[in-house]
């Protein structure tokens, strides 16, 4: 795969907002759905420890709970991803709350491996409406493995001229890491709905409003900054504009909306269809 600079990465990008169209990237937890992806003109491709877990039939909160180590299999899913693309930057995600981890040796291992930029996934998120909340949250924090290693990472990405997206949860989450340097902001309005696996969410119109002041923190903090949703009831195409109409955001991050949903519809249509045919 094309492994791209940061300058070039926002260049596309900026071009596009100008152009007024939308920013779409798109999880993956496998090879093909990439190659599908990039072949549909997908933006950027989100590549962490989620995706492989979406994509085995279970939800992808697993992808936060002490199944697997996450950045082994984000490391493992970029190699894949390397061999599968040509011309779309992956976004590698990396999980700052390991606290074996070495963040910037981690980072430089992702980049040698062909990733174009970096996100905070797995995130603990904010406190109130976090991917992790109550004690174990708690006692991150405490010890340092929380939030705050998220910002640092983000921080060094900065620092060493490496693009990087960061998932955000509440106002007060999305100031710092647009303050740490982060190239895009992504409101995340908790688990996707939708599908066998999908999450109780809020409604359209809730997880607009929610979105829309955290565009508002970000753009006070950086006015050029890049905001893309993700998560909640934006399932499809058809709740992402209704989002794009009350919000002044400038795209979408799909993974469970980008993968498993439409194998799940097209899928069971699919063999629906071979089950209704006739013998001789």
């Amino acid at each position: 795969m094309k492994q791209m600079e940061r300058k070039e990465i926002l260049k596309r990008l900026t071009l596009k907002i100008k152009a007024g169209k939308p920013i779409i990237a798109g999880g993956v937890g496998l090879g093909i759905v990439a190659k599908m992806q990039e072949a549909a003109g997908i933006d950027m491709i989100m590549a962490y420890n989620t995706g492989p877990y979406r994509m085995d039939g279970v939800p992808s909160f697993v992808g936060h709970m002490p199944y697997g180590n996450c950045n082994r299999v984000t490391l493992d899913l970029v190699d894949i991803l390397a061999n599968r693309l040509t011309d779309t930057p992956v976004i590698a995600g990396a999980g700052a709350g390991d606290p074996f981890l070495d963040i910037p040796y981690h980072i430089e291992t992702l980049c040698r491996r062909g990733a174009s930029g970096i996100t905070n996934m797995p995130t603990v998120g904010g406190k109130k409406a976090g991917a992790l909340k109550g004690p174990v949250r708690d006692d991150m924090e405490w010890n340092g493995f929380g939030f705050k290693r998220e910002a640092e990472m983000i921080r060094y990405c900065r620092k060493r001229d490496i693009f990087s997206v960061a998932y955000a949860f509440d106002e007060e989450q999305v100031r710092t890491l647009v303050q740490a340097g982060t190239d895009i902001i992504a409101p995340h309005v908790g688990g996707t709905a939708g599908g066998m696996t999908g999450f109780e969410t809020v409604s359209v119109e809730e997880a607009a409003d929610k979105i829309q002041r955290m565009y508002m923190a970000a753009v006070q903090e950086n006015p050029d900054i890049i905001v893309l949703c993700h998560g909640g009831p934006l399932k499809d195409a058809k709740t992402v504009e209704e989002c794009m109409k009350h919000t002044d955001i400038h795209g979408f991050i799909g993974a469970s909306a980008l993968e498993r949903i439409p194998v799940e519809n097209e899928l069971t249509k699919i063999v629906s269809a071979f089950k209704a045919t006739h013998l001789r």
